[in-house]
């Protein structure tokens, strides 16, 4: 409900702490969380802002995102039978520490404050691969040794990965 008391204490629970969740805010308030984002927007006018993880971008990277795309139009453009050949795939890093869900840190403030997050540079992980095609979906890779201990990608294991298991898949 959206009482001056409930206002208030919505005002009072996100000074206090204005990176908790809505969902906690409004069990600290006693009030639903529905409510909560009503009293936050319409009387506080807070709104939730999400912090974003970036990795900075220097003016060589952009010559070079500059030349693969000439270089990959200019492909596309004399052998045009290629997208059937074409695999795109990516890879993502998955985190083994304890490392911070952007998806679950969020600021509740009047105006955004541009957070980001630092995160550790060499934290232990798993790599998983995996790509599209004309022919489907290409299963996932995990980059691990014979133990099942996740290892760095190196130039051997990938190449390893395309002729053991991109190859025959």
């Amino acid at each position: 409900m959206r009482t001056p008391e409930n206002t208030k204490r919505v005002r009072t629970t996100v000074a206090r702490s204005p990176k908790c969740s809505v969902h906690r805010h409004s069990i600290a308030c006693n009030i639903s969380s529905r409510s909560h984002q009503r009293v936050l927007q319409s009387d506080i006018r807070f709104h939730p802002y999400k912090r974003l993880i970036v990795q900075e971008l220097s003016d060589p990277d952009f010559a070079s995102r500059s030349a693969f795309y000439v270089q990959f139009i200019t492909v596309m453009n004399e052998h045009p039978y290629i997208i059937r050949r074409l695999i795109i795939s990516d890879g993502s890093h998955f985190e083994l520490s304890a490392c911070v869900n952007k998806q679950n840190v969020c600021n509740c403030s009047e105006a955004n404050p541009n957070g980001l997050h630092m995160k550790q540079i060499h934290s232990q992980r798993v790599t998983v691969w995996s790509g599209i095609s004309a022919f489907g979906i290409i299963s996932p890779y995990f980059f691990e040794d014979e133990t099942g201990s996740a290892v760095t990608v190196t130039s051997d294991r990938y190449m390893h990965m395309v002729n053991e298991f991109l190859f025959p898949e």
